[in-house]
């Protein structure tokens, strides 16, 4: 089978149809690490054959960035297509005011490092399981937050998160063929050095100053153990202030969170709310990574958790209990 790619046209394969979905079209970022590590062609023919398994047509379409929201708009707006979002938690949050004003569930195929959403809507990175998810019936309702102006799916964080986002950006750059080392090299270069922040949060009304490396504001509370959501429909927020100061301190926390102990770690302090207020006191700007995308702020900062919700084909713990 010929198959050739380019930016925009699309590469089709016609298979038997599937009770689940007969046709879908599969929105990739030309520029995501997993596409240039294994170059056009062979990403969107591993991707094509994938569906082509479960006996589903897949139309893989490489988009640049600024053209990716255009792209998905205009497939949204064909009523008989499954729309499958291929990139990492930050391509999603991107596009999230797209897929809320066009209330129809989305799929994913998630690509990059970390990929929260994807993990807790049972994706495992194996193309084939994902394809099968992204193209069934299972379909799972997921509440958004807001930080600013922007909506977000899971997370957003300043301090140690912030300059986790930034160091990864700088080793996409340095090793764009390596996703592991890049995020193993932007790693160590924040625990190692990561400074300190002055921070001011209201909470309740309440307004509290510490001195912490990180804030983690998650968008549906973690479970006791794991990073993993059970449910993502809570319409909840957990807060999470870190002031590991020491780099002994920080290596200690990741292991805790390794080890699944993270809940009572000394350096960890939690608590859930609806909304609340973060600024810096020793800085003018804040850098916020924002589902792993980094946002540059001024002033104190809102972060709410929204009655807006997006709908994608997957199954959270909670629904595979």
């Amino acid at each position: 089978m010929n198959t050739c790619v380019s930016l925009e046209p699309s590469i089709q394969t016609t298979m038997a149809p599937s009770p689940a979905a007969t046709r879908i079209r599969v929105i990739a970022h030309a520029r995501s690490g997993t596409v240039l590590a294994q170059g056009p062609a062979a990403f969107a023919a591993a991707v094509v054959d994938a569906f082509a398994r479960l006996g589903v047509t897949a139309d893989v379409r490489l988009v640049k960035g600024d053209d990716l929201g255009k792209t998905l708009q205009a497939a949204l707006a064909e009523p008989d297509l499954r729309v499958v979002i291929a990139g990492g938690d930050g391509t999603l949050m991107r596009l999230l005011p797209i897929i809320v004003a066009a209330d129809r569930p989305i799929g994913l195929l998630p690509l990059g490092t970390v990929n929260l959403l994807g993990k807790d809507l049972g994706f495992t990175g194996d193309l084939l399981e994902d394809a099968r998810l992204a193209a069934g019936t299972d379909i799972s309702r997921v509440s958004l937050a807001k930080a600013g102006s922007t909506l977000f799916h899971s997370n957003a964080g300043l301090g140690i998160l912030g300059r986790m986002a930034r160091e990864r950006e700088e080793a996409r750059r340095q090793f764009p063929f390596s996703r592991v080392f890049s995020f193993v090299w932007a790693a160590t270069r924040t625990l190692l050095l990561a400074r300190t922040m002055s921070i001011a949060f209201e909470v309740d009304g309440q307004l509290r100053h510490v001195r912490a490396d990180a804030v983690l504001v998650t968008n549906n509370p973690f479970d006791d153990q794991t990073l993993r959501r059970h449910t993502l429909d809570d319409g909840l927020l957990e807060v999470h202030v870190v002031t590991a100061e020491r780099v002994l301190d920080r290596l200690a926390l990741a292991f805790a969170v390794l080890r699944g102990r993270w809940r009572n770690h000394r350096t960890l302090h939690s608590l859930q709310c609806h909304s609340l207020q973060l600024e810096r006191r020793d800085r003018a700007r804040t850098r916020l990574a924002v589902d792993g995308e980094l946002l540059t702020l001024r002033g104190r900062i809102a972060i709410t958790a929204t009655s807006q919700t997006i709908s994608v084909y997957g199954r959270t713990t909670a629904s595979r209990a």
